[in-house]
């Protein structure tokens, strides 16, 4: 099954020319004859029996044992010698006289799979068994009769019989290790042959004794590492069958081992336990970094070095040099290490078993690590994630852990969702995570993070099972210490770590280097690994110290979660990339999830805290919407008595950071005009209106410092510098303003040296309606064309975005482009009553039809149609605006009053519209950007008739029974013969202009020059 079967032998018998018997000539390539003395018949027999019970396996172990106790049984049982004594004492005890039987019928009572209970039965019965038939002929004695028992015995079947023996294992093992002889045969076979045909040459017993180790620390090594490969691939199948060779091989060995290596063997004890393989097919095989192979080449090469009688060397396993597997010179323990090794902050962590296995964990995540730091290939890392074994623990079947396992395996959706993640991040070209450094943070994350806390919480829910020994739970508590602390040169690639680094992040590391919650759970490890006994008071004692650890490793990535959606949270606000820390938060979040979402925390609260770290999604946040959100939930999560362990994140202390009562949240959003109802919670995208709401109650006199800081801290500045770059309304605004175009009006109209007006008043509008205007539209387009963009759920989540923005909540839609439309159609008379027999704005009718209908759009040609209509409408609404202004500017110049602030607000509206004019009249946008100049004066009472033509060319119609309606208080109304310049720019060269100063009404000369122009026009 494993390795390179040898090829079928010749049988070739010579006849012997005299004597009692016919000479026989054994199937070996290195030649045997026996004696004329001998007969072997008997002997030569027992291959063939062998044989038979291998084919019997196949079908029933019960004929096979049958064909055993039959034909083989008596003949183990006769033997005897110092070997057989050794084996005695090492087996006796735990399986009879007859330590083979006592094994066959152990095997048979074990716990684990049939292939396992067949691989046992059949090396226990063809290679213990001839070993000891071969060594009892050879035992004290020189006479050839018993030696060429021996050999009929070891090489097997003659001309004509069939069979399988030692000989056989051995050609298969040199195969394997590269030490076959120019003859065909293996080294070892030549040699024992050799000493079998010379049995008065010096120490030829010893040597065949000490050959037969050189077999089967072959057979130990390459199972070794074939444990390794099968972990490696999380095959439970072959993984079961692997252990089983490898203890019946390991058997054979193990007496002459423990005699001089007790930890050695106890080492090999524990990578061939057959506890490890139960037929819940749920293996409990630890190892990563190839630490089976690796563990046990020093302990192999350390006996080997003591047979020096054999002359035989033992080559290297095929498959270690095919694959490049390199061992490190120091493999630790957890036993023989300095002193400090495991201790930290003062508690001191030992180990009463041999742990490399779990300790090697650490060291093959800093592997993991170590590539993505240095630039290495996808492809490499994604080859690494499986031959370290990683990839074999994470889809390893798990014991049934309502707390773990099971629901971990039923929140994410999949019993290998650690690699289902693994694969995404490691796709090369990516499409998911298409940047590199956010799918390493995913990469690096998931392995460090997620799947060593899933393999800590196993061991330690094998550690609370009360079918294990005392020593058992001893065991998985030394596995979970060892995985959770790591050693002394990968500790940095630990959840220990992790711990530490957010304790600093959150005070919570009393010593500023070790965290409280590390601490804690290193502590209850130790209390709860010193529980000696196995009563069930003693369970409960270990059970009290494992809730320990989990909650404080709830505490750990609770930490790392928040402080991660805080990131996310500030990188939008400050227009900064977000993509490394969404994959980090994803990562930290998905390590508790499950956790969450089975406690109180809402479905609906988790699944708004899924949006944050939707890496395929960009996540919405205003007003620290992504850190409130995840905060409230956290503290729900942790709960009142252990919430005080958090600590209070460094950054909240340092912006100040603080979080409103009650969040913006739900599906659905309901106005008087309609309802728009989203597929998921709408509270990330409804709190920008809160957010437009909480900057402008900071609106007040110059220098204006609070509602600047409130503009930046809230996120609606970076949400209004994102370059949209290929979006066609970013690219027509930018061309036409240029970059940051709203903060950098924002930031001037609040500077006193840059102001383009000293009104205060004037400024107070430009703010004002460039957050609520201005930048509201800009978001909203760019939403509702992305989600143009497809039919996926992440196009239907960018509907979802641009109608909260459009609409607001209840409490803040006083500022929302939704009152806007509302405040405009009360002007225009563009109204019509709703169910209840209020008046509603026609525009709000058309665009929450135009956004439910583009949600639910099954083409992308019709969610285009509906962006188009939400665009023109908006463009209507706006249009609406600056009429409104001009014909207050036509009042001013008429009434001789002050007209700065109008002026200012209708720049402002005039700005949200002014690139989409440009497209179709651009002489007409010249002339209306010089009409809501702030530098220039009014100077004629005909803005609102050039106005109204201008805006015509957007396909709007204004008047009676219009679309656009009609302005109520129109000043001049009558534009018969009045034309737009026919040279926006050098009539506007001829108008009036005032510079900065503050436009208190118009002087006389002034007006007077600006009459006769009018008239003249």
């Amino acid at each position: 099954m494993h390795g390179v079967k040898s090829a079928t032998l010749a049988l070739v018998i010579a006849a012997c020319l005299g004597g009692a018997h016919a000479q026989t000539k054994l199937r070996s390539t290195t030649a045997f004859i026996t004696a004329a003395a001998s007969d072997v018949t008997a002997e030569l027999a027992v291959g063939g029996h062998l044989a038979t019970m291998k084919t019997q396996l196949a079908s029933s172990r019960v004929t096979a044992r049958s064909t055993y106790d039959t034909n083989v049984k008596s003949l183990f049982a006769a033997t005897s010698g110092t070997v057989r004594a050794a084996f005695n004492t090492e087996y006796g005890e735990t399986f009879g006289a007859d330590f083979v039987i006592g094994m066959l019928d152990a095997a048979e009572a074990y716990t684990v799979s049939d292939e396992a209970k067949n691989e046992l039965f059949e090396k226990t019965a063809m290679d213990m068994v001839v070993m000891h038939l071969v060594l009892d002929k050879i035992n004290g004695v020189e006479t050839v009769p018993e030696w060429d028992d021996a050999a009929a015995y070891y090489v097997g079947a003659a001309t004509g019989a069939s069979g399988f023996t030692t000989y056989d294992r051995a050609n298969k093992r040199a195969a394997d290790f590269g030490t076959t002889v120019s003859s065909g045969d293996a080294a070892i076979n030549e040699a024992i042959i050799n000493a079998l045909n010379n049995p008065t040459a010096t120490n030829q017993e010893l040597k065949i004794i000490e050959l037969f180790q050189v077999l089967y620390l072959q057979n130990v090594l390459k199972y070794a590492y074939e444990i390794d490969t099968e972990l490696a691939e999380a095959d439970v199948t072959e993984l079961s069958e692997v252990v089983g060779e490898g203890l019946a091989f390991w058997r054979v060995l193990k007496p002459w081992l423990k005699a001089r290596d007790t930890a050695g063997a106890a080492t090999l004890d524990g990578i061939f336990d057959i506890a490890n393989i139960p037929v819940s097919g749920k293996p409990t095989i630890q190892g990563a970094r190839h630490w089976n192979y690796c563990r046990a080449k020093p302990i192999v090469d350390a006996h080997m070095a003591t047979l020096t009688s054999a002359g035989a060397t033992l080559g290297t396993y095929a498959p270690v040099t095919a694959d490049g597997t390199m061992c490190p010179t120091v493999i630790p323990t957890g036993l023989a290490e300095a002193t400090g090794a495991y201790t930290v902050g003062g508690v001191t962590y030992t180990f009463a078993n041999d742990v490399g296995a779990s300790l090697q964990f650490s060291e093959a995540i800093a592997d993991i690590k170590s590539m993505l730091t240095n630039g290495d290939s996808m492809a490499n890392v994604a080859a690494a994630y499986t031959n370290l074994g990683l990839r074999g623990l994470a889809d390893l079947p798990r014991i049934a852990d309502a707390d773990g396992y099971t629901l971990f395996n039923a929140e994410h959706g999949s019993v290998t969702w650690i690699s289902d993640l693994m694969d995404l991040a490691l796709a090369s070209p990516n499409t998911w995570v298409p940047k590199l450094s956010a799918r390493n943070e995913i990469i690096e994350k998931t392995l460090m993070d997620a799947l060593a806390v899933q393999c800590i919480h196993d061991d330690l829910a094998h550690a609370a099972t009360t079918a294990h020994s005392a020593a058992d739970k001893r065991l998985f508590f030394d596995h979970a210490a060892a995985k959770f602390l790591g050693t002394s040169t990968a500790r940095g690639s630990t959840v220990f770590a992790r711990g530490n680094k957010r304790g600093l992040n959150y005070g919570t590391a009393p010593d500023s280097i070790n965290s409280a919650a590390s601490l804690a759970i290193l502590s209850a490890l130790k209390t709860g690994a010193a529980v000696t006994g196995n009563l069930p008071a003693d369970d409960i004692a270990r059970a009290a110290q494992i809730a320990i650890v989990t909650r404080q490793i709830k505490i750990i990535y609770s930490q790392a979660t928040l402080r991660y959606a805080k990131l996310v949270n500030d990188d939008l606000a400050e227009n900064n990339p977000f993509a490394e820390h969404q994959a980090e938060g994803m990562a930290f979040f998905n390590v508790i999830r499950p956790w969450v979402k089975s406690s109180s925390v809402s479905d609906a609260t988790v699944a708004v805290l899924d949006q944050i770290f939707d890496v395929q999604t960009s996540p919405e946040s205003y007003d620290n919407f992504a850190y409130c959100v995840t905060k409230k939930a956290i503290d729900e999560f942790v709960g009142t008595a252990y919430v005080s362990l958090l600590g209070v994140l460094e950054d909240v202390t340092a912006d100040g950071t603080t979080c409103a009562a009650t969040l913006p949240s739900g599906t659905s959003i309901v106005t008087d005009t309609d309802t728009y109802s989203g597929a998921a919670d709408l509270g990330a995208s409804l709190s920008f209106s809160s957010a437009v709401m909480k900057t402008l109650d900071q609106l007040d006199e110059p220098p204006f410092t609070q509602v600047l800081a409130s503009f930046k801290s809230t996120g609606i500045s970076g949400a209004g510098d994102e370059a949209r770059v290929g979006e066609p309304v970013y690219d027509l605004f930018k061309a036409y303003f240029g970059a940051n175009w709203m903060t950098t009006y924002i930031t001037a109209a609040a500077d006193n040296e840059k102001t383009p007006t000293s009104s205060s008043a004037a400024r107070v509008e430009i703010i004002e309606k460039t957050i609520r205007d201005a930048v509201a539209t800009q978001l909203i387009l760019s939403d509702l064309y992305r989600g143009t963009l497809g039919l996926t759920d992440a196009h239907d989540k960018h509907w979802d975005h641009g109608a909260a923005k459009y609409l607001g909540t209840d409490g803040d839609r006083s500022v929302t482009v939704y009152n806007r439309a509302e405040k405009r159609a009360e002007n225009f008379g563009t109204l019509t009553d709703n169910t209840a027999g209020d008046p509603e704005a026609d525009a709000n009718y058309a665009v929450i039809a135009a956004l439910k209908a583009g949600k639910t759009a099954t083409t992308a040609a019709q969610r285009v149609a509906q962006y188009n209509v939400v665009k023109r409408q908006i463009q209507l609404v706006y249009s609406q605006c600056v009429l409104r202004y001009a014909n207050y500017l036509d009042a001013a110049f008429l009434d001789r009053t002050d007209y700065a602030e109008h002026q200012a607000e209708g720049q402002a509206f005039w700005r949200v519209i002014a690139p989409f004019v440009k497209q179709v009249n651009a002489n007409g946008a010249t002339f209306l950007t010089g009409v809501f100049d702030l530098s220039r004066e009014v100077s004629e009472h005909t803005h609102y008739c050039r106005a109204k033509t201008i805006l015509s060319d957007l396909g709007l119609a204004f008047g009676e029974d219009t679309e656009g309606g009609s302005l109520t208080g129109i000043r001049n109304d009558n534009c018969d013969g009045v034309e737009v310049p026919e040279d926006a720019t050098e009539y506007l060269a001829k108008a009036p202009s005032s510079g900065a100063a503050p436009k208190f009404g118009v002087a006389l000369a002034s007006v007077v020059a600006a009459a006769a122009l009018a008239l003249a026009l």
